[in-house]
């Protein structure tokens, strides 16, 4: 499918349920190709769970408990060798 970028702001809840069914979506900017959206496959649950406790492990070190925790410092921690 291809749409305009004036039409996918409009319709994008649609657009992205046809990426997740398989199509392909082609959006066009002044009558150009300017971005394609497709669907990914879910991830492993292994993954999310990983991915889950690491991110509990950054808000345990990091988190204040009062508010959210600034997203450079969680960025700085990850990037650390």
């Amino acid at each position: 499918m291809i749409t305009t970028l004036r039409e996918s702001k409009t319709k994008v809840s649609a657009l992205v349920a046809l990426a997740q069914s398989g199509e392909e979506v082609i959006i066009t900017m002044r009558g150009k190709p300017g971005a394609r959206l497709s669907g990914i496959q879910p991830l492993p649950k292994a993954a999310i769970s990983g991915w889950k406790k690491e991110l509990e492990a950054l808000h345990r070190k990091c988190g204040t408990g009062k508010r959210a925790v600034n997203s450079r410092a969680i960025l700085n921690e990850i990037r650390e060798p």
